[in-house]
């Protein structure tokens, strides 16, 4: 496949048209986030897959890291596997997170509050005003009983 045929066939598409009308715009072919040569090149065509919103989407194999719409409902659209903590704190911090918040403990994603995460709760005056506890130096000990017997 060569790039013109490659331009000519996506551009005949409908998806290509939906976007064009949108957004306004033609879409970015060159998007890191979507490898349209790939899938085109493998024989993938946008299709109607979700009949309430009507609009053509992509296989989601093709994603890039950086998809936005990587990880839904707590499942990597790629792989197709529930997303594990590495992949939350990757996806958190590829939208621009700046702290990574914290996890709930649910072992399953659908025990888990869907993304994003709620606010946590206001902090009270009295709370903000309380001296944290001393932070031990780093000296490479997991527990604090070790860090004692090297003392």
């Amino acid at each position: 496949m060569n790039e013109e045929e490659f331009q000519a066939g996506i551009r005949a598409t409908p998806w290509f048209s939906e976007f064009k009308q949108q957004y306004g715009e033609e879409p970015n072919l060159n998007d890191p986030s979507y490898d349209y040569r790939r899938a085109w090149a493998a024989g993938a065509r946008p299709d109607v897959r979700d009949p309430t919103d009507k609009q053509y989407h992509w296989p989601s194999e093709f994603k890039g890291a950086s998809h936005p719409n990587r990880f839904v409902q707590g499942v990597d659209t790629i792989t197709g596997r529930p997303m594990g903590w590495r992949d939350y704190i990757a996806d958190f911090l590829a939208r621009g997170g700046g702290q990574v918040p914290p996890l709930t403990g649910a072992m399953y994603p659908r025990e888990a509050a869907p993304y994003p995460r709620p606010s946590p709760p206001e902090l009270s005056s009295d709370m903000m005003q309380r001296p944290l506890p001393p932070v031990p130096p780093l000296t490479g000990a997991m527990y604090p009983k070790e860090i004692k017997r090297r003392k």
